[in-house]
């Protein structure tokens, strides 16, 4: 599942073998659906752009969709199994596809006729792919239970710490952090300014962590489970329990932020996806609706007496109640 980064679409792929566009804009018109792969959709990315769709498949196939004409899709058809991810560069020049192959492709998007670069260094099938935002580096996960950064095309580091397979990874927005999730149930955060440190350890979950994502300001991590949760956490502060969001009956596959940060949307085996408003918008609407801040009496009880006041609703009045050193 993904938002396009115009914030117009949302992809969603699914077991019934088809992908769903979702219009934003529009969200009671019918999904348009994408039909082409013959089993299972495990991936779909958009194009930095937004005017192509990637998925890939336990076809083993890629399908590239021009968004501006769905049914003149492109096939990419190299790998000799399942093909768990894909993700565009950020210039859209190349993708990246991982497989349970064991490999990584390099797909140059410029011309179709050089086929693609092969990494093999994963020891069993390649889960999950990602591009840092500046392109420099690569990141795959793999069921050999190692996380790898390329640049390049060629391997510099393999990040281990975990005793089963890598389900997700991806980069922080400011580059400096890359998060991986597997099936230990566990989150690794590594400081990618120092990788000989070891990364930060983010506990909670009890079943295999599907997909972690960053919020576009980089403040928040969320992570999908097959625990049927979804957990927010804080990463100015990971030690505090993070905020967690119930609601899909079976094992949450994939979670991503909308471009404006706004809005989280799951995907659950369930076969439901869930749009949650984000703490900004939250308090967006809150504003709206009161059209007041809280008083020190409501942020107390709601935040507790050791977080400073913050004045929420920037262009609205603070109650007379709180203290002149809460200003």
């Amino acid at each position: 599942m993904a938002f396009s980064p115009s914030g117009q679409w949302l992809a969603s792929g699914s077991a019934d073998n088809t992908i769903r566009l979702w219009n934003l804009a529009d969200p009671a018109t019918p999904p348009i659906v994408l039909k082409g792969h013959t089993a299972e959709v495990e991936s779909v990315t958009f194009s930095p752009d937004s005017q192509w769709l990637a998925s890939g498949s336990r076809d083993n196939t890629i399908r590239l969709w021009n968004l501006a004409d769905p049914a003149a899709d492109l096939i990419l058809a190299r790998h000799t199994d399942d093909v768990y991810s894909v993700a565009f560069s950020p210039n859209g020049q190349q993708l990246a596809s991982g497989s349970l192959d064991g490999t990584i492709r390099l797909w140059n998007l410029t011309n179709s006729t050089t086929g693609s670069i092969v990494l093999k260094d994963h020891t069993a099938g390649v889960l999950s792919v990602a591009y840092s935002l500046d392109g420099q580096w690569l990141a795959s996960g793999g069921a050999d239970a190692t996380t790898r950064l390329w640049n390049q095309a060629n391997p510099t580091t393999v990040l281990a710490g975990y005793e089963f397979g890598i389900q997700s990874v991806t980069f922080s927005p400011d580059g400096q952090w890359l998060a991986s999730g597997s099936a230990d149930n566990i989150i690794q955060l590594w400081d990618l300014a120092d990788l000989s440190v070891n990364p930060k350890i983010l506990v909670g979950h009890t079943d295999n962590v599907e997909s972690v994502t960053f919020s576009p300001d980089g403040q928040t991590l969320a992570s999908g489970s097959i625990d049927t949760t979804i957990r927010l956490w804080n990463l100015s502060n990971p030690t505090v329990e993070p905020v967690v969001l119930l609601g899909h009956e079976f094992g949450v596959e994939s979670v991503d932020f909308s471009p404006d940060g706004q809005t989280l949307a799951s995907g659950g085996n369930d076969n439901i996806i869930r749009l949650w408003p984000t703490f900004s918008k939250l308090v967006e609407l809150s504003c709206q609706a009161v059209r007041r801040n809280l008083s020190w009496e409501e942020w107390q009880r709601y935040l507790g007496p050791d977080e400073p006041y913050n004045q929420t609703c920037p262009n609205l009045p603070i109650p007379d109640d709180v203290p002149a050193d809460q200003r």
